[in-house]
């Protein structure tokens, strides 16, 4: 038989004992055998690293929502026609629980802002490459939604986020990604700085937003500027030894990686040697248990020639 055929037969095969031990036998010996089938290695990449923050919403900005909502006593979101000073409107966004509490927006007052807070455990000088948001909103119709962050003085502008049109229905989850080319804004240009709605497109302004989630996704290593020659000479000196250093920890990764996947083919091999043993003990009366043993065992044998052929190529084994 051609390799191909054999390596069909043996996965044919596979799939057959893998059917009859869940099927027929359904044990612990299946939920081990997904379980090492599941726990994959992976390679830890040194020169990809990144890190997450999320910024939760703590506080009103200067600028109101048309209307607030609340229908089920949230925290800090006051029902109000119009609010302003004196009322919470921060409170309507940072839960994500859809038509309970939200913030509104229409034709006159088609914006509004809210307060960050900051990216606790995280160096200021790190750059922010990108912005993760997911948005729990509700509109008539296709409305477009900007977000314009600011520092914390609320009128420095750092970024700015469009989105493709999409539609909001029953405040369902909507994420988007929007990533930054270099040089990036840092983590403290984000850090307790505020964040505007702006919904706009479709003939209408009006939108209610329930959430707004807003992570920070962080690179590992400060960005070098020519502001200052000395700091900038320093910074390209300390990024070469960083650059030894990670190529270091890639040369471990892999070496662990290899091990992992040693370990990962052993677990797999041990685990399906597991249903076989689930097929031998099916409990089926003499003669027919012994039957079905012949029958596993002629399986096992096909199965182990047909790879040693793969593994050899073409040729009589």
């Amino acid at each position: 038989m051609s390799d191909t055929g054999g390596l069909a037969g043996a996965v044919v095969v596979l799939g057959f004992i893998v059917l009859l031990a869940n099927l027929v036998v359904p044990n612990t010996a299946w939920t081990d055998f997904v379980a090492a089938a599941q726990a994959t290695p992976t390679f830890d990449n040194p020169f990809d690293e990144r890190y997450e923050a999320d910024l939760n919403i703590i506080a009103d900005g200067s600028l109101a929502p048309k209307s607030s909502t609340d229908t089920a006593a949230v925290a800090d979101c006051d029902t109000s026609a119009d609010p302003g000073p004196g009322t919470d409107w921060w409170g309507c966004v940072n839960t994500p629980d859809g038509a309970d509490s939200f913030a509104s927006t229409d034709n006159s007052e088609p914006q509004f802002k809210v307060g960050l807070g900051a990216a606790g455990g995280f160096s200021g000088s790190l750059p922010v490459l990108a912005i993760r948001t997911m948005t729990q909103c509700s509109a008539a119709t296709t409305v477009t939604v900007d977000y314009l962050f600011y520092k914390s003085d609320d009128t420095t502008l750092i970024a700015e986020i469009p989105t493709d049109p999409f539609h909001c229905d029953s405040y369902e989850n909507v994420t988007v990604y929007s990533y930054f080319v270099s040089p990036h804004a840092t983590v403290s240009d984000y850090n307790n700085g505020v964040v505007r709605f702006n919904p706009s497109g479709g003939g209408s302004n009006v939108a209610s937003f329930s959430y707004l989630r807003v992570t920070l996704i962080i690179g590992a290593d400060v960005e070098c500027s020519s502001a200052d020659t000395l700091a900038y000479v320093g910074c390209i000196i300390g990024g070469f030894f960083n650059f030894i250093i990670r190529g270091v920890r890639t040369i471990v990764s892999a070496l662990i990686f290899v091990a992992q996947g040693f370990i990962y083919l052993g677990s797999m091999v041990i685990a399906f040697f597991g249903l076989f043993a689930v097929v031998f003990t099916l409990g089926a009366p003499s003669p027919y248990q012994e039957l079905i043993d012949v029958a596993v065992i002629a399986i096992l044998v096909y199965m182990v020639v047909a790879f040693l052929k793969i593994l050899r190529g073409a040729g009589p084994i």
